[in-house]
């Protein structure tokens, strides 16, 4: 992507114009799952993949024409959307990316990739989050350390079951260690880490509502202290479930009970 143009125009006239637009895709119940269909078919090639966004909400964009020195020819038509749901994309593969940056869609993360190291992902078993970053913070397996998932049975005996919780990791972590070996220890919403470790430091335990952030963190007092600041959101603090709750926009009771079941 060699030249981008950009032409103003007002929010107004956007949304005006997106909405005499006819959709491309349309959702549908499909049983437990919900479906999307497409108008216009997206064939790919053997061992190819493709990513095709579907916006359920307004994002901020411009209009612009795009020109690439290599192919030549005239500009395309394009908009330049800015990511402004506070979402981000989890998991994005090298299938998927590298085409966009031999194409010049996406020239910052090519200059990135070309500039730095890169490698596929390999992580432990179950591949979930609770149990990888607790290796990470242990240097040690499930199998070791405990955590195996984002829930846990409350005992062999019951069928109840509770989140995971700093409790349940049985050898010591990052901070532990730094801790012992006298230095200051920071966490900042590092997950499983309530209730918060007594370190020499702070911590600010992560996947824990901010309306109840108060009595999670370590030291007591700390969160007044960091609410005081000026210009701060103690809701950037902590995780808000309102983001959660947008990846079940689109899903019914049926869809989700199954889930929930399991």
């Amino acid at each position: 992507m060699d030249a981008v143009s950009s032409v103003e125009v007002s929010p107004d006239a956007f949304y005006a114009a997106m909405s005499q637009q006819q959709a491309d895709a349309a959702g549908a119940q499909l049983g437990d799952l919900f479906e999307y269909k497409l108008k216009e078919r997206v064939t790919l090639k053997k061992n190819q993949s493709a990513l095709v966004p579907i916006l359920a909400g307004e994002v901020s964009a411009d209009k612009v024409s795009v020109w690439n020195a290599a192919s030549g020819g005239r500009p395309l038509r394009a908009v330049w959307v800015t990511n402004s749901t506070g979402l981000t994309l989890d998991g994005g593969t090298f299938s998927v990316l590298d085409p966009m940056v031999s194409h010049g869609v996406m020239p910052f993360l090519g200059r990135f990739l070309a500039e730095g190291v890169r490698a596929s992902l390999r992580t432990i078993v179950p591949p979930l989050t609770p149990p990888a970053w607790t290796s990470l913070a242990t240097g040690r397996t499930p199998g070791h350390h405990g955590v195996f998932d984002f829930f846990r049975m409350d005992s062999p005996e019951t069928r109840h079951i509770r989140f995971s919780s700093a409790r349940d990791i049985r050898v010591p972590t990052l901070w532990d260690a730094a801790t012992a070996a006298g230095l200051r220890v920071t966490a900042l919403n590092y997950c499983l880490t309530f209730p918060p470790p007594k370190v020499a430091g702070f911590v600010v335990p992560g996947w824990v509502p901010w309306r109840q952030l108060r009595l999670a963190c370590h030291p007591p007092d700390l969160f007044d202290r960091l609410k005081a600041l000026p210009g701060l959101d103690a809701r950037e603090l902590a995780m808000d479930t309102k983001f959660e709750e947008r990846a079940t926009e689109g899903c019914s009771n049926s869809c989700t009970r199954p889930l929930i079941r399991r």
